[in-house]
């Protein structure tokens, strides 16, 4: 899990009532209450650097999932303001339900346990092993530290259901105490669901995914993520968890770029970014490489500290903003913000300033201590994002599926070609149809009229098929900044 953003009702309304530095102070008060990236990983994930790679020709791809059966199931998400996504997962015997997060910056699940404060709080759902057939004690406990937080509880094995799939004797558990930036009450979740390897887990176990491909419930551990929404608004809008193989029509011409994950990075989902551009211009944020986890616990994007001056003053040089060490605010939103782009496995991705604004003229990026980038929910509610287990890569794409690209047809190139070939063919087909008559007609001899015969004109209409896509450039300027 990463950096939840925290928004409580009637947050506008304050926002607008402060100076800069209280509303920035306030920002970091309520957007990051929650760094869930286990501590026990963080100094690992600092230290690892690779040398990049800009070889813009090559793609990656994954081998085999082209050919495997559809998605096994899919869970919708509720999101808060696109900053936070949550889904239901099932716990016990019988079944209660659980809202939770979906969370691919840790590896572990928990919920909350009777026994413990959040008994006392209306808006939880609380885990009560006396009320499960299927409780199965194992007398250890489990204690998970966070950036911004911790929990710590007891560990058990449990039936949980996810989606359509039940799984049997999952280890979880249910944390007796936790840090308060868990019980938000305007965001709130029973828990967290961790999608990371289990290298990275406190508990030494599985995640569901691995667990239901170890059980044969499923022949792929993959999984991906549509994330979206409206900012103004919570609820169902259409962000989803998918179980199993990629789902190729929720990418732009089918098109998924594959990123391989590094090693090293102790079971989290780390992989290379090539380039951070803005506006297009690469200006050396990533000349001695850099890597990135793609986290969907974390509401922002997260720039390694070291970068975040020369990186706020580059992304804000014509705009007016404050800057400060928890984050960004600026006064006349949009005007004057770049575009802001991720170079991942040779592809582009843009983020136009309307989809990195968070809230209110906030945008969407802060500062950590690590030195690593994490690519919040942020940026993966503008791309549809695969995480392969079995052949350890993260795909991206393009989509139009998210809450910032209108819905349209997805036609490929190919089929562009054909269609417009088509409409070549019927048109050649027309006019020639419709040469020899209207000749005929035009150049007739009619005794009893004197017809004016000048030239006749068609007015030709220009025919254009355009399938709405974000918008990314096709390469790289750098510009060298002493």
């Amino acid at each position: 899990s990463g950096i939840r953003l925290l928004l409580p009702n009637g947050r506008h309304r304050m926002i607008r009532g402060m100076s800069s530095n209280g509303r920035l102070a306030l920002m970091a008060a309520f957007f990051a209450p929650l760094l869930a990236f286990p501590l026990e990983n963080q100094d690992k994930v600092k230290s690892f650097h690779v040398p990049i790679k800009r070889s813009f020709g090559r793609k990656k791809k994954a081998k085999t999932l082209e050919d495997q059966p559809g998605v096994y199931t899919t869970i919708d998400m509720k999101d808060y303001r696109t900053i936070s996504y949550k889904g239901v997962v099932k716990i016990g015997d019988p079944p209660r339900e659980f809202e939770v997060v979906f969370d691919t910056g840790s590896a572990d699940l928990w919920v909350f346990s009777a026994h413990s404060r959040a008994k006392e709080m209306e808006y939880l759902h609380t885990y009560n092993s006396e009320a499960s057939s299927s409780y199965d004690e194992l007398n250890e406990g489990f204690e998970i530290m966070y950036a911004l937080g911790n929990c710590s509880g007891v560990a058990f094995r449990e039936t949980v259901k996810l989606g359509n799939i039940v799984v049997e004797k999952m280890k979880m558990g249910a944390a007796t105490k936790f840090s308060k930036n868990f019980d938000n009450e305007n965001d709130h979740s029973d828990g967290i669901l961790g999608l990371a390897y289990k290298k990275a887990a406190a508990m030494k176990s599985s995640n569901i995914v691995q667990k239901m491909k170890s059980e044969g419930l499923i022949d792929t551990a993959s999984f991906s993520f549509i994330l979206g929404g409206d900012p103004s608004k919570q609820g169902y809008d259409g962000s989803r968890l998918m179980i199993g193989p990629p789902d190729y029509s929720l990418a732009i011409d089918n098109k998924i770029t594959h990123v391989p994950i590094l090693d090293g990075c102790q079971g989290m989902w780390c992989i290379d970014i090539d380039a951070v551009l803005i506006n297009g211009v690469d200006h050396g944020l990533c000349t001695t490489g850099c890597t990135g986890v793609p986290d969907t616990g974390t509401s922002m994007i997260v720039v390694p500290l070291v970068l975040w001056p020369r990186f706020a003053m580059i992304l804000t040089k014509d705009a007016s903003c404050s800057i400060d060490s928890l984050g960004i605010l600026c006064h006349d939103t949009p005007q004057g913000l770049p575009v802001f782009s991720f170079v991942l496995g040779n592809t582009i991705f843009n983020l136009e300033p309307k989809q990195y604004i968070v809230a209110d003229g906030v945008l969407g990026f802060m500062p950590s201590k690590l030195n690593t980038w994490i690519l919040g929910d942020t940026f993966l509610k503008n791309v549809y994002t695969v995480f392969h287990m079995d052949n350890y890569t993260v795909g991206f794409a393009h989509t139009n599926s998210t809450g910032y690209w209108s819905p349209s047809m997805n036609v490929s190139r190919f089929q562009l070609f054909l269609l417009y070939l088509s409409v070549a063919f019927v048109s050649v087909g027309l006019l020639t149809a419709m040469y020899t008559p209207c000749k005929q007609y035009f150049t007739r001899q009619v005794p009893s009229r004197n017809w004016n015969r000048g030239p006749y004109s068609y007015q030709q209409a220009n025919l254009a098929v355009a399938s709405p896509r974000p918008r990314f450039d096709t390469g790289i300027v750098r510009e060298r900044i002493d």
